[in-house]
């Protein structure tokens, strides 16, 4: 893939990652612990809690890791075209 595409598709990436840290999305716990429960290997929940694992975790680090894991598997779901319309219900999704 030439470079600047590369660019273009980390530009994309970034740019969704940074929104995604100042939405009120995070505050919103039951899609914290969906993104908990997508992203952490179950083994690691298993021994630790799903309760204690944000406990453990300095809240800015927490944030970041929301946003960016967010942000990949939306931009892999919906593309790059992907409505605010298309974000609100993959957040949602999340909670479930």
């Amino acid at each position: 893939m030439p470079s600047r595409a590369l660019s273009f598709y980390s530009r994309k990436l970034n740019d969704l990652q940074a929104k995604l840290e100042f939405l009120d999305l995070f505050e919103n716990e039951a899609s914290k612990r969906g993104v908990i429960r997508h992203a952490i290997p179950k083994t690691l929940i298993d021994q630790v809690g799903l309760g204690t694992l944000p406990q453990r975790l300095h809240k800015t680090y927490q944030r970041a890791f929301f946003s960016n894991w967010v942000a990949f598997y939306f931009i892999y779901k919906y593309g790059f075209n992907g409505t605010t319309v298309d974000l609100f219900h993959f957040a949602r999704d999340l909670a479930a």
